[in-house]
């Protein structure tokens, strides 16, 4: 019986096709990680800018002031930013309360705030699930003069360049607050900006609603004069 001689693969054949393979790995993986960086930036860029829509309307309904941070909004008997900017946000349809009714501003707990909290309030690169701020506030506008011995900027209309002056900046992971003291950063204190969240760049909101990826010191140099984050200083 005669039977047909089927030829396979050869080692060295299989080696150089193993190659190839390997070839094409190394090539497309690297583009395919550089695609998603970008679609998780823009998504945080999204976010950020609804932030800083949200936080127009906001100005626009009370007379140009601003929602204040934890900082300063139980001093005047506010809401801090986060929940103040709710009515304004399309993801709080339904008002975040408890079921008692007790809202969730004097808790900072509950399933709803939670929800709201790990989708509009969390950067996708911040890969924790819990109630620790990705994005803070700059503290500027909310400042007294005897704060800064200086001019105040509560309204918004008062701001001199808006479209260079940052409204809210990513915070580093160990951050326990929703804002940033950046009044004390002349005086050599922590800045609390995660600087490279995104590769060597971090998103910025400004107060005329525009939303950029910069490097921090495009934002905040002392040796070169740069303070987009002091309205009286940004350029």
């Amino acid at each position: 019986m005669d039977f047909k001689t089927c030829r396979g693969f050869t080692l060295i054949e299989l080696l150089v096709v193993m190659a190839v393979v390997a070839l094409l790995m190394a090539i497309l993986l690297p583009a395919l990680s550089g695609a998603r960086r970008v679609a998780t930036t823009t998504k945080c860029l999204s976010q950020m800018q609804q932030i800083g829509l949200a936080t127009l309307i906001y100005a626009d309904d009370y007379d140009g002031y601003l929602p204040r941070s934890s900082h300063s909004a139980m001093a005047y008997r506010q809401k801090p930013w986060g929940f103040a900017l709710c009515p304004y946000l399309c993801v709080c349809s339904e008002n975040i309360q408890h079921s008692s009714g007790t809202t969730m501003e004097s808790t900072g707990s509950g399933g709803a705030w939670e929800r709201l909290f790990n989708s509009l309030y969390r950067c996708p690169m911040d890969r924790r699930r819990d109630t620790q701020w990705s994005y803070g506030k700059n503290v500027y506008p909310e400042l007294t003069y005897e704060e800064i011995t200086g001019p105040t900027f509560p309204r918004i209309y008062q701001i001199p360049r808006p479209g260079a002056t940052v409204l809210y900046g990513e915070l580093l992971n160990s951050a326990a607050v929703d804002h940033f003291m950046c009044h004390f950063w002349c005086e050599g204190g922590k800045t609390d900006v995660d600087e490279k969240r995104h590769s060597r760049r971090s998103n910025y909101v400004f107060m005329d609603g525009h939303v950029s990826g910069s490097e921090f010191e495009e934002t905040f140099d002392l040796s070169k004069n740069i303070n987009n984050w002091n309205p009286a200083k940004a350029q």
